[in-house]
């Protein structure tokens, strides 16, 4: 898992500018022209212009807020629109069709469908990614995020919404909760689930170290103290979540995903074994851990694996030193 580094205030003021206008617009047309008549029957007036009074005074909290302050702003938006936090708390197929037209509306106000077609001139989903500047999924960190931007082929990678619009719709355009990441991580296993719910840790907030990788042999036993040669077969890959990331780990099932690569690994170990017959000690040999890993060792986050297999290397390395 990476952790995100926060944008400048120039992508933020861009944000905010562009959204927020967007947004106060939507509200002001929200009951009279958006929300089914048969919805108006069924909430209040009063409720109707509390929620669009209260996320109009709201609107930079909600768009362009750290993930704490969201928390903070979920939160409140409970407290303060109880009745919208009923329909909320429901899944979305046991909402009535007045629930789901309240939802509907605030998707349609936050509206991330035009934030992703570039109805917004000059700042959408494809400059945000752009910002970002990530080559590799936050969450799994061994697929690549490929994006081709100014061409005749355009393409990026799915922008998740860290707390998904189906509960939070009014968070569908807000600056930190569009993580960029891969098809498996976003729509596989990701999906609808609540990070509230589940314990999950923003992106934004794990620590610098979020996760262990080691080489064992298969079974889980340690490596043997003097090293012999191995095939793939023969390891297994164990990856440990670190701090309030143990459940983060669990929830993307990282310690079964990366057993598809160890092979790579397997290779890694190889590679070790290699410069060891060289003689000396390896944590002082000129280069090794750059030819050991690949790239440069402050370049492992941006290469696919390139966490688990700097982590792995080191640990050989320091085990196997003479």
């Amino acid at each position: 898992m990476i952790k995100l580094k926060y944008f400048d205030q120039t992508v933020v003021d861009t944000h905010l500018k562009k959204l927020s206008d967007h947004a106060k617009k939507r509200l002001g047309d929200l009951i009279s022209k958006k929300l089914d008549a048969a919805t108006l029957t069924h909430v209040p007036p009063a409720d109707l212009n509390d929620l669009v009074v209260y996320f109009r005074s709201k609107v930079k909290d909600i768009v362009v807020a750290k993930p704490a302050e969201l928390r903070e702003f979920i939160t409140a938006t409970s407290l303060k629109l109880g009745w919208l936090e009923i329909i909320l708390a429901k899944d979305a197929e046991d909402r009535d069709d007045w629930e789901k037209d309240i939802v509907s509306g605030l998707q349609w106000v936050f509206d991330y469908g035009a934030f992703s077609r570039w109805k917004h001139p000059k700042w959408g989903a494809y400059e945000l990614v752009e910002k970002y500047n990530l080559r590799i999924c936050a969450y799994c960190h061994t697929s690549h995020l490929n994006f081709h931007f100014h061409s005749e082929k355009d393409m990026r990678p799915p922008l998740d919404h860290f707390y998904p619009r189906s509960r939070y719709p009014y968070l569908g355009t807000s600056l930190y909760n569009l993580i960029p990441s891969c098809y498996q991580c976003n729509s596989t296993i990701k999906g609808d689930h609540d990070p509230l719910a589940k314990a999950l840790t923003h992106p934004f907030e794990i620590g610098n170290k979020s996760v262990q990788f080691r080489m064992r042999l298969a079974g889980g036993e340690r490596l043997p103290r003097n090293p012999v040669k191995m095939t793939a077969k023969q390891i297994e890959i164990e990856v440990t979540g670190i701090g309030a990331c143990r459940t983060s780990v669990k929830f993307f099932i990282l310690p079964q995903r990366y057993q598809w690569y160890k092979r790579e690994i397997a290779e890694v170990y190889s590679r070790v074994l290699s410069y060891r017959d060289l003689g000396g000690t390896l944590e002082n040999l000129a280069g090794v851990k750059r030819l050991v890993y690949g790239f440069r060792e402050e370049e492992a986050q941006d290469y696919a694996l390139g966490i688990c297999i700097k982590d792995i290397a080191d640990s050989l390395i320091l085990s196997y030193s003479p």
